[in-house]
């Protein structure tokens, strides 16, 4: 991707986001990210890598930590969407991890009616990552062969379905995941 096709697309996650209501931007600025008008948003520095920057007024991060930016904004987001759409439903960011095949697979979230605690479903979000990264991630994923993981994931990555891991719902996703459909997903079992 490009350095402005990079920024159009954190724009277009980052620019349009309900923590961002102050109109918060992420610009490629020499090897750093620069997030302008973000002085106001307690958010912002608690993202992987961002700090404010005195000689800017602003906050900034390293380009190579854009994806883990964009990863946790995303996290953030359904969580916000989540707990508004769904509640009758618990959600825990970052469960204990899964064993298989001696390596351990971290899900980003573990969801649960709270009337059936131990009906628990695994979530697993998969979007702005490296072709190597992304296949090494759905090997694990597959070989898990895990019946209450729901895979979320870019539809930019151009996944075919037999990469994906085969006992698994998918959710294709742009900019943001429709809670709605998880919903679906997790209701219909």
């Amino acid at each position: 991707m490009s350095r402005s096709g990079y920024a159009r697309f954190a724009e277009s996650v980052v620019g349009t986001d309900d923590a961002f209501q102050a109109g918060m931007r992420i610009r490629f600025d020499r090897g750093t990210l620069l997030f302008q008008e973000s002085a106001g948003c307690p958010c912002v520095g608690g993202l992987p890598g961002v700090l404010w920057d005195p000689r800017v007024c602003a906050f900034r991060a390293p380009a190579y930590r854009y994806s883990a930016i964009v990863g946790e904004l995303r996290r953030e987001r359904f969580t916000r969407e989540f707990a508004k759409h769904a509640l009758e439903w618990d959600l825990a960011r970052e469960p204990e991890p899964v064993e298989t095949d001696g390596t351990l697979i971290f899900p980003d979230f573990a969801l649960w009616r709270r009337d059936r605690p131990r009906q628990r479903w695994l979530l697993e979000i998969i979007g702005f990552w490296t072709a190597d990264y992304l296949r090494h991630k759905l090997a694990r994923l597959r070989a898990a062969r895990l019946s209450n993981l729901i895979v979320c994931i870019d539809a930019d990555r151009n996944c075919t379905d037999e990469e994906l891991p085969p006992d698994a719902p998918v959710i294709r996703y742009r900019r943001k995941i429709d809670v709605e459909e998880v919903l679906r997903i997790v209701q219909g079992r």
